[in-house]
């Protein structure tokens, strides 16, 4: 009768319980006295979810601390016109790591890498892990691209690095320092006829426009017959209405990649 009383009493544990130490305790009552292995499971379940919990708690709060000491990041990487002007400024993957690794360091968090490749896709995840256990994951996907002035090698690498550098920001919720527009200003002075031509009079209006657009960015030769072909190898969705939006989304990440190799070409020369 007295070890029935005894497991009713220790069963009844119907308020969630926030501290380690009570469930440490009822672990080693339940050890002591014998009770039965459901009980047991009972309680060594309640331990992994109030540390999981504590885990995240802490993890949350890292990671708020973090963002509000991690500053805007600079963009330190300038590549030069031919006149020797900045023609735009960047933060490499290196640059960003270097100016945020001590207030990772501070708030105890860490980073890994991961890659997973698919037939025609780069899938890059980062994950942010606290010291106490509790982790969580931002990825990034994309195209390995088609580019016929660069080898496998190359195409891989590039997209390698962006991914990186995409999935890292958004793990950690970093924004960058908008350097373009101060490179930008800077190339507006001395040439007084660059306004009209930064600023054209047709502006895309509509979605097909805009997709017009983005795809001359990527193939400038592009005959008109040959966009929905395009669209269609590049995105892998048929050029229609109903699939505008998700076109142009992809397409702009196309863009951006483009620009990125650009970057990696003008700093390799």
């Amino acid at each position: 009768m007295a070890e029935k009383k005894q497991t009713k009493k220790m069963v009844k544990v119907d308020k969630k319980i926030t501290n380690t130490t009570i469930v440490e305790n009822l672990i080693s009552k339940a050890i002591t006295e014998k009770l039965p292995v459901e009980t047991m499971e009972k309680f060594l379940a309640m331990r992994r979810e109030v540390i999981a919990e504590q885990s995240k708690k802490a993890f949350d709060f890292a990671m708020s601390k973090f963002q509000g000491e991690c500053p805007v990041i600079e963009k330190t990487k300038k590549v030069m016109d031919k006149t020797g002007g900045v023609r735009y400024s960047y933060a490499s993957l290196d640059s960003i790591v270097g100016q945020v690794k001590n207030f990772l360091s501070s708030n105890q968090l860490s980073y890994s890498i991961k890659v997973e490749n698919t037939e025609k896709t780069l899938i890059v995840k980062c994950i942010i892990t606290h010291i106490d256990g509790h982790s969580e994951e931002s990825s990034f996907e994309v195209p390995i691209g088609t580019e016929a002035y660069m080898s496998d090698v190359q195409k891989y690498g590039a997209r390698l690095t962006f991914a990186k550098r995409y999935a890292f920001c958004n793990a950690l919720g970093i924004m960058t320092g908008d350097g373009d527009n101060d490179a930008n200003e800077e190339d507006k002075k001395p040439a007084p006829a660059k306004p009209p031509v930064k600023s054209p009079a047709v502006k895309p209006k509509t979605d097909k426009e805009i997709i017009v657009r983005l795809v001359k960015k990527l193939k400038p030769e592009i005959k008109d017959d040959e966009y929905p072909i395009f669209v269609k190898d590049r995105i892998k969705e048929d050029l229609l209405p109903d699939n505008f939006k998700s076109i142009i989304s992809k397409l702009e990440v196309l863009v951006e990649e483009a620009e990125e190799i650009k970057k990696a070409d003008a700093l390799s020369k």
